[in-house]
């Protein structure tokens, strides 16, 4: 009931459903995948493309597609508009040959492909998608800017496809996480969509307060780049004085660029300290 289209999507031959997630950061497709199986009252085959950040959490790092799309994204905000152009004519032809002679069943003759930011990405599958093959139905789901890694020569042709996809097509739906997302994509594209928020199903229970008396506590600093801000460091300096007087108190630890932890891990602490240096990642707030 989120769009005015009829989707005709054809079950597989199998009891199971497949779905392909395909997306470049694994804690948004994570967070959306298990609020989808929550939701069907069906048997449900995951399998996971493209989620090069923190792929520890799908367990595919060397997967084709996410050493593509890693290739094409690391290091963007530091690189000149010339030299992201070149990338992208690179990631044209490199995951255009690994749709045309390395993409598994899993992907190509998926019932659903649940597909999470960037739109950029998503987009591409569908352009790029074997002449010889079926489309199939596609979910998208986004959380960031509607023009992430989006070069200067293509933001017109991605907006321009962002409208048509959610006004024309009868295979895609269009989904955002936040009211401030959908607002995003409204006054870029003039188009609205629905949010749904993914309430983090996955990681309910995994948490426990402790119980009695803390002689110390752990908390730990979520990822930020305001992390490695000056403003930053004179906050861990000052922080530190003032529990240097105390005979017990709390102990930050800083998860910085690059390290990893569970979301397990993450639960074993006794609290999380949250600097969002961005407008999206208040949809972490609104959904943890």
């Amino acid at each position: 009931g989120l769009q005015p289209h009829h989707l005709d999507v054809q079950r597989g031959a199998t009891d199971a459903t497949s779905i392909a997630v395909v997306g470049s950061h694994s804690g948004l497709s994570l967070g959306v995948s298990n609020a989808l199986l929550e939701a069907l009252d069906a048997q449900v085959q995951l399998a996971y493309f493209g989620h090069w950040a923190w792929c520890q959490n799908v367990e595919n790092c060397q997967e084709p597609m996410a050493l593509i799309f890693q290739e094409y994204q690391q290091d963007w905000a530091e690189s000149e508009d010339f030299k992201n152009e070149e990338k992208y004519q690179k990631l044209l032809l490199q995951l255009s040959s690994f749709l045309q002679t390395e993409a598994p069943p899993d992907l190509l003759e998926a019932d659903l492909l649940l597909c999470t930011r960037p739109f950029l990405f998503c987009w591409l599958l569908r352009e790029l998608w074997p002449s010889g093959m079926q489309q199939v139905p596609m979910l998208h789901y986004y959380s960031g800017p509607l023009l992430f890694d989006t070069t200067p020569s293509q933001k017109t042709a991605v907006l321009e496809a962002f409208r048509q996809t959610v006004l024309s097509s009868d295979l895609d739906l269009m989904v955002s996480s936040s009211v401030l997302q959908s607002a995003w994509m409204l006054s870029m594209a003039h188009i609205a969509v629905p949010h749904v928020r993914p309430l983090a199903t996955n990681l309910r229970g995994l948490y426990v307060p402790p119980k009695g008396q803390l002689n110390d506590i752990r908390a730990l600093v979520l990822r930020s780049t305001w992390v490695g801000s000056i403003m930053a460091q004179a906050f861990q300096k000052v922080f530190g004085e003032m529990d240097a007087d105390k005979p017990s108190g709390v102990t930050l630890e800083w998860l910085v660029s690059g390290k990893f932890l569970s979301y397990q891990e993450i639960a074993d602490f006794h609290a999380a300290v949250f600097f969002p240096e961005q407008p999206d990642k208040l949809t972490f707030w609104e959904q943890y």
